[in-house]
């Protein structure tokens, strides 16, 4: 089939020709040895190189799922993090009442809440993330604001 495509590819018609003995040359000359080697080599050449693309997809994919799984865990974490500081101690960790509401302003767990967000509600094992510090960072900056202004304030 290949010696066939690249007939027609090198004189711009089928082998059907006219003349027996002219076809006969033709496929002679495409069917070469060193022919059928070159046509083998390219399509090696292209099978490889799409191979190659192929393999360099997956890592990709593969990169951006571990990255998301990673992200994921995280997320899994600071949640139940939360759920266990909002759940009152007496009870075990209920993820319905954290959804709830329970912890409004003016309940007694809000102040719980603060104090767990603060906190990041973070497992001691795991580091922080990139957006994790500057939140942190952030925060920190605010506290430390705040307590300059109530250090003016007792000044004054």
């Amino acid at each position: 089939a290949a010696a066939a495509a690249g007939a027609t590819a090198a004189s711009g018609s089928p082998l059907s020709s006219r003349s027996p003995s002219r076809a006969r040359t033709r496929t002679r000359a495409v069917a070469s040895p060193n022919a059928r080697g070159s046509i083998v080599n390219s399509q090696l050449r292209s099978a490889t190189t799409d191979l190659c693309h192929q393999r360099l997809a997956l890592e990709l994919m593969q990169e951006r799922h571990e990255t998301e799984t990673a992200q994921l865990r995280n997320e899994v974490g600071r949640l139940q993090g939360l759920v266990t500081a909002l759940s009152p101690p007496s009870q075990p960790a209920v993820a319905v009442r954290a959804a709830d509401g329970a912890a409004t302003a003016g309940t007694p767990s809000s102040g719980v809440a603060r104090e767990a967000e603060r906190a990041g509600a973070r497992s001691s094992s795991r580091r922080r993330g990139k957006s994790e510090s500057r939140r942190h960072a952030h925060k920190r900056r605010q506290r430390q604001r705040e307590r300059e202004r109530e250090r003016r304030r007792g000044e004054l």
